[in-house]
């Protein structure tokens, strides 16, 4: 059964329905009877049935919009679903304008879904916008303050005449930067290198552990720069054996510890030894047979 066929028949079952929807509405006698000429009462009455007929016609055809929507309609040329059809558009037809309001609503209530969904979406993709925008401009700023950091630290480390000021504004900065990222090898290299310049080889020892200790677990990708931690925490090291020059035993003790970070540096990063033959924090190991083998 066709689409145009199944159309016919719904509306003139629903307005068949409009039309017994409006009949059991209206007393008849009562309408012909009412004061005023007769002919205007017939008019009355052929206005209100032609009223039903189009609410019960358009009854059915919402009804039919229902059915049709949520994939439930039959359209096999069959007796059992003519009268289906027909017995669907008579009661949707004599309840007219009710399922025309139901229909409508419902119809509103899913417009009004869909609006709030795609509002929704909207202020949700507007939210990540403005989220992604302030993440950027954060991340900008920090590493803008990073640089600034480093720079200043750099500039430090290498003027052993910087102000007790400058120093204390290097250290505090690079060290919040190192505790945010401790795998930081710029940053915890040029803080224990500040540290080294004050001569405190303590702290600038266990920043270079830290860093190492951290770079350890990230795997063989930063095995350079773990090289390059070992390197600088040997050059620490001898410079507070230097330091130590009187006590012969503490001074050993540091030597050895000294060749072994210089040792394993090399091994993971061999640009590690042609730095080390001018290094000036590694001149007194100059006359050491051991220093010559690693070097040459």
């Amino acid at each position: 059964m066709g689409w145009i066929e199944i159309l016919i028949l719904m509306i003139i079952a629903g307005a068949f329905g409009g039309l017994l929807d409006v009949l059991q509405l209206i007393d008849i006698r009562k309408l012909i009877e009412q004061g005023g000429p007769i002919l205007s009462s017939k008019r009355r009455f052929a206005g209100a049935l032609c009223l039903g007929c189009t609410g019960g016609a358009g009854g059915s055809l919402a009804m039919l919009f229902v059915v049709a929507a949520t994939a439930k309609l039959d359209t096999s040329d069959s007796a059992p679903n003519r009268l289906m059809l027909i017995s669907l558009g008579v009661v949707s037809g004599f309840l007219g304008y009710r399922v025309l309001r139901s229909v409508a609503q419902r119809v509103e209530k899913q417009i009004q879904e869909v609006e709030a969904r795609t509002d929704r979406k909207i202020q949700e993709s507007v939210a990540r916008v403005e989220a992604t925008t302030e993440k950027k401009i954060a991340e900008n700023a920090m590493r803008a303050e990073y640089f600034e950091a480093v720079n200043l630290g750099l500039l430090v480390a290498e003027n052993r005449n910087a102000p007790l000021s400058a120093n204390l504004e290097a250290i505090s900065r690079l060290e919040e930067f190192v505790k945010q990222a401790p795998d930081d090898r710029q940053a915890s290299i040029i803080l224990s290198n500040i540290y080294a310049k004050t001569e405190d080889y303590d702290k600038a020892i266990k920043i270079l552990t830290d860093l190492i200790n951290v770079l350890e677990t990230k795997g063989p990708g930063r095995k350079m720069d773990v090289g390059d931690a070992l390197y600088n925490r040997a050059c620490m090291l001898n410079l507070m054996a230097d330091k130590h020059s009187e006590d012969t035993q503490r001074r050993q003790e540091l030597r050895q510890k000294t060749f072994e970070d210089l040792e394993s540096a090399v091994q993971l990063s061999p640009l590690n030894k042609e730095q080390a033959k001018s290094d000036t924090d590694l001149k007194s190991l100059a006359g050491e047979d051991r220093f010559k083998r690693l070097t040459a």
